[in-house]
């Protein structure tokens, strides 16, 4: 299996819609990086990044890349 074997499509819900809100008004944050947060947050999914400035919300599960 690879990693593309295990993506998944997430569609922008009602639910996914109300937390990008939250976390633009609290957080600050960009559009695009609203909508990954949230759809993580969601579907309590796993975010690969190496965008530290997202550690700073609340349960969102990180792992980062060390390239």
């Amino acid at each position: 299996m690879t990693l593309l074997d295990s993506n998944a499509i997430i569609y922008l819900s009602k639910e996914v819609i109300t937390k990008v809100i939250m976390l633009r008004k609290i957080h600050k944050i960009k559009l695009p990086d609203a909508i990954i947060c949230a759809s993580c947050l969601v579907n309590s999914a796993l975010l690969i990044t190496n965008d530290i400035r997202l550690k700073n919300i609340p349960d969102l599960k990180i792992r980062q890349i060390h390239a």
